[in-house]
């Protein structure tokens, strides 16, 4: 049976992340959001990269999930 690998913050901490989160942008103006989500997609762009060169890094390992379709 395959595991899941331990998160490092718990449900009710990324729910309590995620609600203050949504607090904090609904004070940005709509660039300063779109700023921030060009800086998420960068860093997960960087992830992708480095799990494409240690794919033992990959989550989709321990889950057995498919690669995203991309539609770009």
């Amino acid at each position: 049976m395959q595991t899941r690998p331990s998160p490092s913050m718990s449900d009710d901490e990324f729910e309590a992340m995620k609600t203050r989160f949504i607090a904090v942008g609904d004070k940005l103006t709509d660039l300063q959001l779109l700023d921030l989500a060009d800086c998420y997609h960068e860093m997960l762009r960087q992830r992708r990269a480095i799990r494409a060169r240690h794919p033992s890094l990959a989550p989709t390992a321990a889950f057995g999930a498919a690669d995203e379709r991309r539609t770009f």
